[in-house]
């Protein structure tokens, strides 16, 4: 079976977020925010999927944030969004 978390205690016993831990936090949102734009239009009007290639770019970031790599996260998010701009997108 499962097990509850009481998220009053878990956040008790979290280490508080560094300054630069803050940063990473806020390039990554605002990388994703433009992804989201950046990416919409892209997904397949028929089957809702997207090109492999973006899909598995895709999936290793979330890979990077489950991982808590978040500046790895970040740069990857950054490095996708200026290369979908370069093309147009």
């Amino acid at each position: 079976m499962g097990i509850v978390v009481e998220l009053d205690t878990y956040r008790a016993g979290r280490t508080p977020a560094t300054p630069a831990t803050v940063d990473v936090v806020r390039r990554l949102e605002r990388a994703v925010e433009r992804l989201e734009s950046a990416v919409g239009p892209l997904n397949h009007p028929r089957s809702g999927s997207l090109e492999p290639e973006l899909e598995s770019e895709l999936l290793a970031i979330l890979g990077a944030i489950a991982m808590e790599m978040l500046e790895s996260a970040t740069a990857r998010t950054e490095r996708l969004v200026e290369r979908l701009a370069r093309t147009g997108v």
